[in-house]
């Protein structure tokens, strides 16, 4: 499992249109983005601290997991060859 890597805070403000989320990310924290870059893209989790009376209850997680690259074939049954088909 590799290092986790936060950037940014965020918080929750009221505005005429309802609650809307707010996040701050430092010149480090876009450094830190642009560094994990994967194909001109980078995921990030918006999580919640367990502190919620912080002053910013939320942060981000650089999201880092990528799938294997091995190309699997998916779970075919199998049917013997010298049975016939039940229908």
């Amino acid at each position: 499992m590799s290092e986790k890597l936060y950037c940014g805070r965020g918080r929750t403000i009221k505005t005429q249109y309802g609650q809307q989320l707010k996040l701050s990310l430092t010149a480090e924290d876009l450094a830190i983005m642009q560094r994990n870059l994967d194909n001109g893209w980078v995921n990030i989790d918006v999580k919640r601290k367990r502190d919620e009376n912080a002053k910013f209850p939320y942060y981000m997680e650089i999201d880092t997991w990528k799938p294997n690259n091995q190309k699997s074939q998916p779970n075919k049954p199998q049917q013997p060859e010298d049975e016939p088909l039940p229908f």
